[in-house]
């Protein structure tokens, strides 16, 4: 497994995930994101790119880790979250995911490729990529 994040800007967070993960490793890895960079806070836009991925989540554990996300999100006066995976079933999970975290302070999409993320994000006119 493997799950890597970068700060592209104050306020735009990617993060990168592959290979075998369960809803231990994602939450553990959620939370040692904010441990280690303390920015939560300032996080309006995370990308979350799901390539080569094999998921090992059943529907109470998508449950968990979907409330532990919405946690960390939704604290969040406004935000923007993008879901990206070329693999039908990855995409469809992340489809629900995404209902299940969206709020009235989320904007949530699911998409094929970063690529149209980001040109999405951009339709919204976020002010990170405008």
């Amino acid at each position: 497994m493997a799950i890597t994040w970068q700060f592209e800007s104050s306020n735009l967070l990617v993060i990168n995930v592959s290979g075998r993960v369960n809803h231990h490793d994602i939450i553990g890895h959620l939370d040692e994101i904010g441990i280690a960079m303390e920015r939560w806070a300032e996080i309006s836009v995370l990308v979350i790119c799901a390539k080569d991925l094999q998921l090992e989540l059943l529907g109470e554990h998508a449950l968990f880790v979907s409330d532990n996300l919405k946690q960390k999100l939704c604290d969040q006066q406004k935000g923007i979250l993008a879901f990206v995976s070329s693999a039908d079933y990855i995409y469809g999970l992340c489809r629900q995911l995404g209902m299940r975290v969206e709020g009235a302070n989320l904007i949530i999409g699911t998409f094929r490729t970063e690529q149209e993320a980001r040109n999405w994000i951009r339709e919204v006119r976020h002010p990170v990529l405008a």
